[in-house]
């Protein structure tokens, strides 16, 4: 399953120093690709999961998320929230590190896109479409009325009561 981001969008936003510093489980000074692979998958999973009510298909929501920035920017938010988790040193007292904050309003924005309390950008993209939850379906015409008409109804043709 492809990844939402990559670790470069991480790096972006805090950068490489500080990706090195969390995700370095050897000592090598680079950050180790199974680790990165793991928190980009955790952190893509996260954000399908957030978004499938509304988008029930994995092509839906990498189109979505590929076609908005604020989107694609929660989703590095919740990497960034994960990876703030791996190391216990750099925890603080609460048990919370510096970007573990991020983590919780990212989820929060994305699950609003995914029940239609929030819109994206990225419905517009040709292949995304609208959220599935505000689609609505034509109410049929031949419909059979309730309460049959009687002689006595002021509106004889809507039937009544």
């Amino acid at each position: 399953m492809a990844h939402l981001i990559e670790q470069s969008d991480i790096e972006d936003v805090i950068g490489v120093k500080k990706v090195v510093e969390h995700a370095d489980d050897d000592g090598d000074e680079v950050a180790d690709p199974n680790v990165i692979d793991k928190l980009l998958s955790k952190a893509s999973s996260y954000a399908r999961g957030a978004l499938l009510p509304g988008f029930p298909s994995q092509e839906l929501i990498d189109e979505l998320v590929a076609n908005d920035e604020a989107a694609k920017n929660d989703v590095v938010e919740l990497a960034i929230g994960l990876l703030g988790k791996r190391r216990e040193q750099l925890l603080g007292e609460d048990g919370a590190s510096v970007y573990s904050k991020w983590f919780d309003p990212a989820l929060k924005r994305l699950r609003a896109i995914g029940e239609a309390k929030r819109r994206s950008i990225g419905e517009k993209a040709q292949d995304v479409g609208q959220n599935q939850l505000l689609r609505a379906e034509a109410r049929p015409t031949d419909r059979q009325l309730m309460f049959g008409s009687t002689e006595n109804s002021r509106y004889p043709e809507t039937g009544g009561y």
